[in-house]
């Protein structure tokens, strides 16, 4: 058999990949990020939730990005006030989930964000999936094949929430180079006065 061959023939017969455990990860999500207003009783309550502390390595995803955000606060954020950041690590249906903690507080009020990283991720979260679970369309939708794929929702999927968000970075994509990384994110955000 040809070189050419052999190739149709291991890729006709590979198995179709997985579906990815949208409902399992999403769970997790909502469930470690219900608190994101109070970030101490996140971080206290996530070890029972399955999440585990950790400290990154620097030229780790999670590493690169607590940096990146120090870093554009204080160069673009003049006045802002970076709240403590935690990351943290846990095992969904077998994908390997990195939440970060962290907020900032300017002037007389503050805002929170959680984020459940999965990093490197090909597969996606659809926006049917989402918005079946959240009752309703995005407020805002970024639509770009091979670059970007996201969505928010005003308020969250807790009425006491900002916002919710699902964005998926493909491999390849430019975006990659501003944000240290691809695969899937979903993020929680609320805020309040200090």
């Amino acid at each position: 058999m040809s070189p050419a061959g052999i190739v149709v023939a291991a890729l006709a017969g590979a198995a179709p990949q997985p579906a990815y455990p949208a409902e399992a990860v999403y769970a997790a999500f909502t469930d470690a990020c219900a608190d994101v207003a109070d970030l101490d009783k996140a971080s206290a309550t996530l070890p029972g939730k399955g999440w585990e502390a950790f400290e990154p390595a620097p030229d780790s995803e999670t590493g690169q990005l607590l940096a990146r955000g120090r870093r554009m606060t204080q160069e673009m954020m003049p006045g802002t006030r970076l709240r403590p950041m935690a990351a943290f690590r846990r095992t969904v249906a077998g994908e390997d989930l990195e939440l970060v903690l962290s907020g900032v507080e300017q002037g007389k009020s503050w805002t929170n964000g959680c984020r459940v990283y999965d990093y490197r991720e090909t597969r996606t979260i659809s926006l049917d999936f989402m918005e079946k679970k959240l009752g309703r369309k995005p407020a805002e939708q970024v639509a770009r094949p091979g670059i970007l794929e996201k969505a928010v929702w005003e308020p969250g999927y807790r009425p006491d929430h900002l916002s919710a968000e699902l964005f998926h970075v493909p491999a390849g994509s430019p975006v990659i180079a501003m944000i240290g990384s691809s695969g899937i994110c979903m993020v929680a955000q609320a805020t309040g006065e200090i």
